[in-house]
């Protein structure tokens, strides 16, 4: 993790990666890291990248905007239990696990995964 952080900062473009949107920001990050298991395994990678477009995805419909420091987003079919993860997860990050129809409504949508933040 500490690999991949220092290098998401310290990237210029060289070889075209420029490293994540929010380096330069002048405020204090929050770092939430998620894994999934499928049957006592870890899951593949096309199934986190599922979740984290249905994060993405929930974070448009409750904004109105995509998030604004998504690098990419790599969309596949999903199922409910995609959807259900990325719920999770969304409202875990914006502390919001009481009243999730409350917060549907309002444009506060601070999620903070992979490098990700949704707009205010």
């Amino acid at each position: 993790m500490s690999a991949r952080l220092g290098y998401g900062f310290k990237a210029n473009g060289k070889g075209g990666y420029h490293g994540y949107k929010w380096k330069f920001l002048e405020t204090t990050l929050q770092l939430s890291v998620w894994t999934a298991k499928l049957n006592g395994v870890y899951a593949p990678l096309k199934e986190m990248e599922t979740i984290e477009a249905e994060v993405a995805f929930l974070c448009r419909q409750i904004s109105g905007q995509w998030p604004t420091h998504q690098h990419e987003i790599h969309f596949s079919p999903s199922e409910q239990r995609h959807r259900d993860a990325a719920s999770e997860i969304y409202y875990h990050a914006v502390g919001h696990f009481a009243n999730k129809a409350m917060h549907a409504t309002s444009r506060d949508c601070g999620v903070r995964t992979q490098g990700g933040l949704c707009p205010d």
